[in-house]
């Protein structure tokens, strides 16, 4: 999820972040992490994700990300 954050270019912090397992993950193999966003409003960014193998999707994520103005850091 904070690698969608830098490619748009935005430094935030995470305000929330739930997680939902469906299914254990599978372990040797190659697996899928896909985050989007989902909606803004004002500083809040919120990014849902997915993880998922050959299709069959093993967890789910949303957070709410703040944005920030790195010079006020």
């Amino acid at each position: 999820m904070s690698s969608t954050l830098r490619l748009i270019g935005s430094m935030a912090f995470t305000g929330t972040l739930s997680v939902r397992y469906l299914a254990p993950a599978p372990l040797g193999v190659d697996v899928d992490f896909r985050a989007r966003i989902a909606g803004r409003d004002g500083r809040k960014i919120t990014i849902t994700a997915e993880g998922s193998h050959q299709g069959v999707g093993f967890a789910r994520a949303e957070g709410v990300f703040i944005e920030v103005d790195p010079s006020t850091l």
